[in-house]
């Protein structure tokens, strides 16, 4: 909250390595399967969409208060 310019970039950047590993793990499990469990996707899943969510929250919270 101190510097919003550094929270975007952090957000931006963990967000996009998280889908790209999460793109990379779901296609090699297509090509391949794996023993990996479901729960693996299941929480990169969460783990890219909660950075996205609280920049839309933060996004929405200084625009209109």
């Amino acid at each position: 909250l101190a510097n919003e310019y550094t929270g975007l970039l952090l957000t931006s950047i963990v967000a996009s390595i998280v889908f790209a590993v999460l793109v990379i793990a779901r296609i090699s499990e297509g090509i391949e399967p794996s023993k990996v469990p479901r729960r693996y996707f299941q929480v990169m899943l969460v783990t890219f969409i909660a950075p996205v969510l609280a920049a839309g929250i933060y996004y929405l919270m200084t625009k209109y208060y």
